[in-house]
């Protein structure tokens, strides 16, 4: 495995490449910061190229973005989110924007099912509901079908006594 030097084109390199993934999912350097536990002013020079992650942060960092830790370093070029999908070049491109108009929290939203999604559908599958019932979107369903069965319930018993 290639060696992380202190280079300073490599590091403005790499400092270029968590830019790029923190701007293109619209997330400030205060969440990411946060989320690695850091300061804004110590995230910052990574991406001033001014210092390198420590592993543990790389490993976070390739975990937040969900990217391959060689990516992070600049040693393989940036992942194809759409690789595994087979969609076609004009799919591809109506899905990413569609994506990039949510605001940063739909976003964060629609990762987390996605990932959710992902990690079900390489589960031995149980029906065609399995699906559904396990992501978040699926209990969301079901939170608000049991509203309207309470709601139709109440409905019913206020149309007895009142008949």
């Amino acid at each position: 495995m290639p060696k992380v030097t202190k280079d300073k084109k490599a590091m403005i390199k790499r400092g270029n490449i968590l830019f790029e993934l923190r701007r293109n999912r619209n997330i400030n350097q205060s969440t990411i910061a946060d989320y690695l536990g850091i300061s804004q002013q110590a995230y910052l020079k990574y991406e001033k190229g001014d210092a390198d992650p420590t592993i543990d942060t790389l490993i976070k960092i390739a975990s937040f973005y969900n990217v391959p830790i060689d990516y992070l370093l600049g040693l393989e070029p940036a992942p194809n989110p759409f690789a595994e999908m087979q969609l076609s070049e004009e799919d591809e491109e109506e899905v990413w924007k569609k994506y990039k108009s949510f605001p940063p929290e739909g976003r964060a939203f629609l990762l987390n099912v996605l990932r959710q999604l992902g990690s079900i559908l390489q589960q031995p599958k149980n029906g065609d509901d399995y699906i559904i019932q396990q992501t978040t979107v699926g209990a969301e369903l079901d939170r608000r079908e049991t509203e309207k069965e309470k709601a139709l319930s109440n409905a019913k018993a206020e149309n007895a006594v009142a008949g």
